[in-house]
């Protein structure tokens, strides 16, 4: 659901001006079958373009992980 309230599925997505960065990296990473870990290091990725693109500071981010046991928050390795 994107902020204009539509509603597609997809594989993966970015929202924001963030995303215009992070959009590149999933298209070329994304695979079916990524772990969870893998798909970890894809977001660190994507933080660390967002970081070295953005024309703001973004130091904090929060990963949510949502699957068939609910919602739960990972700690940032980096």
């Amino acid at each position: 659901l994107d902020y204009l309230a539509s509603m597609q599925k997809l594989d993966y997505a970015s929202h924001g001006y963030g995303g215009f960065f992070c959009n590149s990296l999933l298209d070329t990473h994304w695979r079916a079958d990524l772990t969870e870990e893998q798909g970890l290091e894809l977001l660190e990725r994507c933080f660390k373009e967002v970081q070295t693109r953005f024309m703001i500071s973004m130091p904090n981010f929060t990963i949510k992980v949502v699957d068939k046991n609910g919602v739960r928050t990972v700690e940032r390795k980096s």
